[in-house]
């Protein structure tokens, strides 16, 4: 088994058997049926919207027909309206490589690329459609993927254009508006919420955004009366936000508090709703209430720098100063120019003891901002001893609620220990995922017999709250403004050598960082740092001969240096010398045994090497170590699946489940261990919610389609298993095998055929793939193919061939 280090959970492997005597083509039904007639019962349930009845006759009828574009085009339709959009492109896509000059499937596949957040290539079809119908609804869609992307000027136009065309086009002008708020022309900004309200005084959407445009010009009490007239029309749970950061901007807590649980009502995906009830619970001192919500909003939304470095004071306020370190350091990786996290961070390594590192990041943060108070004193009370920070309560400026700030989303490797970084690919992936929020939107009816639909407009994704991707209000998170750090230059001294290598290694430009170390190293060959940082830059460009030598020279120099051994088992690690990987592991943990990562690291190697008691011994030990982190715990799962340990694996996938909702492995791993069980209803909830969280992963469209075949749902099975195989990066043989097995049991001899064929080609020693395919052989009288197929079973290995070919019947054969 190929353990990978960030997957190593996700690698378990499941086994279908073959199809055995015991399954039986069922009676052959299709010959009678038309895909029309499927096609027509479709049509019933979509408007019924029963729309998983309506994509199981569509498929029954693309079974029959694989050009047959009304299904194709209402089961595409069917999968927007389930927001499988992913599986609405697929569609949408075939329809236009049938027939390029299908504009209403253009049309659809725009909303889909738009929802899908690739705006570069909605706007392409939209192009495509106003030079052959230039009408207002195309307009505006356009203007809204150029507002995605930030192309205001073009926006402007299209938004313009559809006025032109349409003078009453309220969506025009709502859009319009939200384009002037953001470059921050508040007062041109409510001047078109206005017109939209003039044409439409019901859409609560534009008194939400209008009351946001009157905070930023300060009329406090026109935007109240904006709120409160948009939550009378309809309760929206980003109006609820929105009001309730108007109250905490009021100092009234209690009212805040009260809009913020309710907006959560309305939408439990809504991470701002929790960050805000977070906000209160920890400005009240709450600080296991504040952490709860914390952690709800930072599963909603894990790329925001501000929840974290809150959080991160939660568990400091609670002295689980580790944690809240990982919390600082997470939102520093995300905006590096974070001064506040610094801050933070300095505080909780002080009270660990570590003065050297508190001080290195206080001093970072008053590099960033020269008026952090906070960290000047910190620095002021570290140097003159005038205080004990244990009885000191420290401020954090993560949001201020009356100047606003905001964040910039970058990346970068978490910092565990200094000079190590942990690239991310050595640790569990995360999945990020995002809601809409819901909106209605008015449709006309749908016509399926002719093809059209046609929607007013494709459905928001607005610059303000009032949408799913909400990013302003009275609490704020803008641009901060970018300083680019630099050293200055004291002379060629080796320390300027090195400052200047660790400057560029910070800006990801290696080369030039080992430039600078090697200046140094000249100067100085005896400083294990120069060959440690050295080192790191190495790896980073995947020098890795180069690298190890480094880091063998700096644990030459300094035996004590854990960070030697524990860099230069990574890249042991990344060139899979998991023997040695475990050694310079094993050094690091019995320098520092305290170190949840490390045991982590070493389980991993031990997993590879196939030594599955000592990794579940590490594994054990990490999540010992750092119980809110999944990834041990759900590498534990897969250990005790691996060695037959089904119900113990299950027990630990629930409590990982529990730990991190929204990872989709685990999902996925425990739907494997449900399928173990013969659990496959439940197995199959669970590859779903996996599907729901990573739409792209065409393995996942392959597990769905294993658990539709063991739950003989083989019609959709064939679904998922072509979805996979068209979506696959190459071609797998299990894939057409499976989807071979399905249409072999729904009767259809010529797909099974050659589905089974391109199993054969892709892999000649599939033993059982023979032997089915003899079977179909049988069924459509090609006596020879069948004997020869049987032989070549039986020579591959195929046990007990006598038996099979017995019990299947010449009547039961003849079902086909």
């Amino acid at each position: 088994m190929n353990f990978s280090k960030s997957r190593l959970y996700s690698t378990l492997i499941f086994t279908i058997c073959a199809l055995s005597a015991g399954s039986q083509p069922s009676n052959n039904l299709y010959p009678q049926l038309s895909a029309e007639s499927f096609y027509k019962r479709g049509v019933e349930f979509h408007q019924n919207n029963n729309f998983d009845k309506a994509i199981n006759y569509y498929s029954e009828a693309l079974l029959l027909n694989q050009d047959h574009t009304k299904s194709l085009y209402n089961r595409g339709l069917a999968y927007y309206e389930l927001e499988k959009y992913n599986k609405a492109l697929f569609d949408f896509d075939t329809l236009i490589r049938i027939d390029p000059n299908d504009i209403q499937a253009y049309e659809q596949r725009a909303r889909v690329l738009y929802l899908l957040d690739d705006a570069e290539g909605a706007i392409k079809d939209y192009d495509l459609l106003l030079r052959n119908t230039p009408s207002s609804i195309l307009f505006v869609n356009r203007g809204k993927a150029s507002s995605v992307l930030e192309d205001y000027e073009n926006a402007i136009a299209d938004f313009d254009a559809a006025l032109e065309k349409n003078p009453s086009d309220n969506e025009a002008y709502i859009n319009k508006g939200d384009v002037y708020f953001a470059v921050g022309d508040y007062h041109n900004a409510i001047q078109f919420y206005s017109e939209a309200l003039q044409i439409a005084p019901d859409d609560e959407r534009t008194y939400n955004n209008r009351a946001n445009a009157y905070l930023k010009l300060g009329n406090n009490e026109q935007a109240l009366n904006d709120f409160n007239k948009a939550l009378e029309i309809a309760p929206n749970s980003f109006t609820y936000v929105n009001r309730g950061f108007f109250w905490l901007d009021q100092k009234e807590s209690d009212k805040a508090l009260s809009d913020f649980l309710e907006s959560s009502k309305l939408n439990y995906k809504n991470a701002l709703a929790f960050y805000g009830i977070g906000l209160i619970k920890y400005e009240r001192k709450e600080f296991s209430n504040a952490l709860e919500n914390f952690n709800k909003a930072i599963h909603l939304d894990h790329k925001n720098e501000v929840y974290l470095n809150y959080r991160g004071l939660a568990f400091h306020f609670l002295g689980l100063f580790e944690d809240a370190i990982l919390d600082f350091e997470q939102a520093i990786w995300i905006d590096p120019e974070y001064s506040e996290a610094f801050s933070n961070r300095g505080q909780s390594y002080y009270l660990l003891g570590d003065k050297e590192r508190a001080l290195e990041d206080w001093q970072k943060a008053l590099k960033i901002d020269p008026e952090n108070t906070e960290a000047q004193k910190s620095i002021n009370s570290l140097e003159f001893n005038s205080y004990d920070f244990q009885d000191e309560e420290f401020t954090a400026k993560g949001v201020d609620l009356e100047q606003e700030n905001n964040s910039t989303q970058k990346t970068g490797s978490v910092v565990a220990e200094e000079g190590i970084e942990i690239d991310e690919s050595f640790l569990q992936e995360t999945v990020a995922f995002k809601f809409a929020a819901a909106e209605e939107t008015n449709f006309p009816e749908h016509n399926f017999e002719n093809k059209v639909y046609i929607p007013k407009s494709i459905p928001q994704k607005r610059i303000s709250l009032s949408t799913e991707n909400p990013v302003d209000g009275p609490l704020v998170l803008t641009t901060k403004p970018i300083r680019v750090v630099d050293f200055e230059e004291t002379g060629h001294s080796e320390k300027y050598y090195l400052n200047r290598a660790k400057s560029f290694a910070l800006e990801g430009k290696y080369n030039d960082a080992i430039t600078f170390y090697n200046k140094a190293i000249a100067l100085n060959n005896k400083n294990p740092n120069a060959f440690l940082g050295r080192g790191v830059a190495h790896h980073k460009l995947q020098n890795y001969q180069n690298a190890i030598d480094d880091f063998s020279k700096a644990v030459d120099l300094d035996p004590s240096l854990t960070d030697g051994f524990y860099n230069r088992g990574n890249v042991y690690f990344d060139q899979n010398d998991f023997k040695n990987a475990v050694r310079d592991y094993s050094i690091t943990i019995r320098h520092k045994p305290k170190n949840a990562t490390f045991y982590y690291l070493r389980g991993i190697c031990f997993a590879n090497r196939k030594l599955y008691k000592k990794a579940l011994k590490d594994f054990n030990e990490s999540h010992h170590l750092n119980p809110n982190d999944t990834k041990a715990l759900s590498n534990m799962a897969t250990i005790k699946f691996i060695t037959g340990n089904i119900f113990e694996s299950l027990e630990d996938y629930n409590q990982a489940i529990k730990k991190s909702p929204s990872e989709s492995i685990l999902y996925a791993n425990r739907a494997k261990a449900h399928q173990a069980l013969k659990m496959y209803q439940k197995a199959l909830n669970d590859c779903e919610k996996a599907m729901d969280l990573d739409p792209n992963n065409e393995a996942l469209y392959f597990l769905s389609g294993v658990l539709k075949y063991d739950l003989k749902n083989y019609t959709e099975s064939i679904a998922d298993f072509s979805y996979a195989i068209i979506n696959s990066d190459s071609e797998r043989p299990e894939y057409f095998y499976h989807r071979a097995m399905s249409f072999h049991h729904l009767g259809l001899a010529t797909n099974a055929l050659e589905d089974y064929n391109k199993t054969i080609l892709l892999n000649p020693y599939n033993a059982e793939a023979f032997y089915n395919r003899a079977m179909v052989k049988k069924a459509i009288e090609d006596e020879n193919g069948c004997h020869e197929d049987l032989k070549k079973a039986e020579a591959l290995g195929l046990e007990n061939l006598s038996n099979f070919t017995t019990t299947l019947s010449q009547e039961k054969l003849k079902q086909y």
